[in-house]
């Protein structure tokens, strides 16, 4: 048990690593993921690394549609 709690200890900083970066590194384009990745992927914006949240059904058109990117999970956020 103590073994699984370190093993879910380390994934969890990987992951808040990994987001941290996103957040300094990509442009937080909201809730307009969707329409931002389609325009950058079609050559209607600047090509640049964004994030942002989209819906289930956002996300399945965009695999759709031939749109690469990937997802993060939400994290809880940490005490203190």
């Amino acid at each position: 048990l103590a073994k699984q709690k370190e093993e879910t200890r380390r994934v969890m900083a990987m992951a808040r690593a990994v987001k941290a970066h996103v957040e300094k590194n990509f442009e937080n384009v909201g809730p307009r993921f969707a329409d931002e990745a389609r325009k950058i992927h079609y050559g209607d914006a600047e090509k640049r690394n964004i994030h942002g949240v989209a819906t289930p059904v956002e996300s399945r058109e965009l695999r759709e549609e031939g749109i690469e990117f990937g997802e993060l999970p939400a994290l809880p956020e940490l005490d203190g």
